[in-house]
């Protein structure tokens, strides 16, 4: 049993995150004073007090009645047969006043109960997930829409998930499955189809599009409720033995989970009633396994181009068409236009770059299969292998596909002219942090704090921390905490604080029809020997023009109430300094991090000063990949304060989905930043 299981246990019997750590640390080294738990543990004394009181309390710790009084564990063994003990005298409690408490409920359940409110709830497990899904399922009332992978859905028939709408089958409910289907996986589905065909279920199955990978997973009951899939990808699969999972039922984040269905339903491939004939005819005419012949195939059609290509590739095939831009040029000579998708990456902006002088690039998440089109007449699809794998020649890999069936090629060039409109553009904007005019101009540029240091002119700091101001009582009325606090903390505030954690960070870039700057979106996460404690905090940037020109502006932070004045102290002279939105974690806020993939949404309305946007519900996906690099990074802010962090950086793919935008934007630039230490020092005055 390791010590995290242990940790574990102990949260399970009611101590929180710091009472477990404290017992568990007393624990391996015997008997101590507060003071010198205190100082080995690196945690205020006054708060090291609290938790032995209250440990002491449930019976977890006891003291000895010398003094300075010491601290002792009381042994585990004792800790969980005394919570055993309590869980079963709990338990038989219950059962001897069942009837009682019944008969009481009956009573009060007349009342008119209140509608739920707006939460996340994470399920690790299959088994956990599972059966969601099964109380989803059994729930819904008109229509259940997913996104599942072919490997998924076998996973649901294993664990008898269909056998009760396939008994019973439910006419008055619209089912939608948008899978991978593929003339590889389609025999493994062959029983599940043909019981779905004999039920005469009320279901249409529609193939992605173009080779694009399923990614976001979710499952959306009746437009109330969602269940977003947030599992990490090892090797680009999905690791199937520990799923991770994400239930909402806020409601216009499960109408941008709606949309981006609808978005990717739309582009999706239509799988009639005689679902393998509609396969075996979509794959083309025929299979290519020799790599060589490919190549040489691919090429005499490219050379043979006198309209238009279009392609769909990997981001290490964008760079060896940089590489070896023969073909390239061969038919750009003859105006031939030529437009690429691809996942723009740190690595490869430098090809795209390149690549734009003579064509057009759009970003695209990552994708199974790498598409050309040209002219309408040829089709070719090459199998792309995770962009974590180490293979060169990503564009050649032999096992292709080739079609020249017209009826085809029209139909999928539908679908992938669909996903160019909705695909951004590169951009190449470096992460450039902007704060207001430099301190030396302005030590504190909020309009709040100058007009309260103005009104207080003369009063000397002492007679501030007193509380002798100027401040009239409308003034005190009107502000959220009275003027002596708001000043005393910045005045008393200590001269540098640490924070230890991580961060995922995305740039987005709306559609321009949106009209909405682009965004910088920090998620954080701080642990709890952070100075200030520990949490979760978002915190937005719009790309805005200032004194020293364009770049990212903090603008909005969500964060809990504890790490507030802080935040407030370093975000003076920004819009952000006014527009921290104090929210409720797993209720208004959840984030979610599982190895290198991280969720963040929440469920409140963010101003997004100085302009009149308000952005709604949103909710954010990073998947990290590849290595790291060690970064240390130093921003001075106009408050005065400067920060200074370091921190292992992993480049990530960012999804960002928000409503009533039906836009799923994918951040071309991303990251995860792992062992974030953040040292803040305040201003020498």
């Amino acid at each position: 049993m390791g010590e995290e299981t242990i940790k574990n246990t102990l949260k399970n019997v009611g101590l929180t995150e710091k009472e477990a750590q404290v017992y568990i640390f007393l624990a391996k080294r015997g008997v101590l004073k507060g003071g010198e738990i205190a100082k080995q543990t690196k945690t205020n004394k006054a708060e090291i007090y609290r938790i032995l009181k209250s440990l002491r309390k449930k019976g977890i710790v006891e003291s000895t009645l010398e003094s300075p009084v010491r601290f002792t564990a009381v042994p585990f063994e004792k800790v969980l047969d005394s919570s055993i003990k309590a869980k079963q005298d709990e338990a038989a409690q219950i059962e001897k006043t069942k009837e009682e408490i019944l008969n009481h409920w009956k009573k009060i359940s007349r009342v008119a109960i209140e509608p739920s409110l707006e939460k996340f709830v994470v399920i690790e497990g299959n088994n956990k997930i599972n059966q969601k899904i099964s109380e989803t399922i059994k729930e819904t009332r008109s229509q259940l829409s997913t996104i599942i992978t072919v490997p998924g859905l076998l996973r649901a028939d294993q664990f008898g998930l269909f056998e009760p709408i396939l008994i019973h089958p439910p006419t008055q409910i619209q089912f939608r499955v948008l899978t991978d289907l593929s003339s590889q996986n389609l025999n493994s589905l062959e029983n599940l189809l043909k019981r779905i065909q004999k039920a005469k279920l009320n279901l249409t199955v529609r193939k992605i599009g173009s080779g694009l990978q399923l990614s976001p997973r979710m499952l959306i009951r009746d437009g109330e409720e969602a269940v977003f899939f947030i599992s990490p990808r090892i090797n680009g699969s999905i690791a199937s033995q520990d799923e991770v999972a994400l239930w909402t039922n806020c409601k216009e984040l499960v109408q941008s989970f709606t949309k981006t269905f609808e978005e990717m339903w739309r582009t999706s491939l239509d799988i009639k009633k005689n679902i393998e004939p509609e396969i075996n005819k979509t794959l083309g005419a025929h299979t290519i396994e020799d790599q060589e012949e490919a190549k040489q195939n691919y090429a005499k059609a490219w050379k043979s181009a006198e309209k238009e290509i279009i392609l769909m590739t990997s981001s290490r095939g964008l760079q060896e068409l940089s590489q070896d831009s023969s073909l390239i040029d061969e038919v750009t000579q003859k105006g031939v236009s030529i437009r690429i998708m691809a996942p723009i990456i740190d690595e490869n902006q430098g090809a795209a770059k390149q690549l734009e002088k003579c064509t057009q690039i759009h970003h695209i998440a990552r994708g199974d299969l790498g598409t050309t089109i040209i002219d309408g007449k040829h089709l070719f699809q090459f199998r792309n292998l995770p962009i974590d794998q180490d293979i060169s020649k990503q564009l050649f890999l032999g096992n292709a596909y080739y079609s020249d069936d017209f009826e085809y090629i029209s139909k999928m060039k539908m679908h992938i002219e669909n996903i160019w409109k909705s695909s951004p553009e590169p951009s190449y904007v470096p992460w450039k942090l902007s704060f207001g005019p430099p301190p030396t101009r302005i030590p504190f540029s909020n309009p709040d704090v100058l007009n309260f240091m103005k009104k207080n002119e003369g009063t000397n700091s002492a007679d501030i921390l007193k509380g002798n101001l100027k401040e009239t009582q409308n003034d005190r009325a009107a502000s959220k905490e009275p003027g002596q606090n708001r000043m005393q903390n910045m005045i008393s505030a200590p001269e540098s604080v640490t924070a230890y954690g991580w961060i995922a960070h995305g740039i987005v870039k709306l559609p321009c029809q949106y009209k909405i700057p682009m965004m910088g979106i920090d998620v954080v996460h701080f642990d709890d020997k952070s100075a200030f404690g520990g949490g979760n905090f978002v915190q937005l940037h719009l790309w805005l023009k200032t004194p020293l020109g364009y770049s990212f502006v903090p603008v909005a932070a969500l964060m809990n109430q504890e790490g507030e004045m802080h935040m407030r102290r370093v975000f003076a002279g920004t819009p952000a300094y006014e527009n921290i939105v104090l929210i409720e974690p797993h209720k208004q806020l959840e984030v979610f991090r599982k190895d290198n993939t991280v969720f963040a949404g929440w469920t409140v309305d963010v101003p997004l000063p100085p302009t009149e946007i308000i952005l709604g519900p949103s909710s954010l996906f990073f998947e990290g990949r590849n290595s790291s690099q060690r970064k240390t990074q130093t921003y001075h802010f106009s408050s005065g304060y400067t920060t200074t962090i370091e921190f292992d950086k992993f480049p990530a793919f960012v999804t960002f989905m928000t409503t009533p935008l039906p836009y799923v934007g994918t951040g071309i630039q991303g990251h995860l930043a792992n062992n974030y230490v953040m040292k803040t020092t305040r201003p020498p005055n």
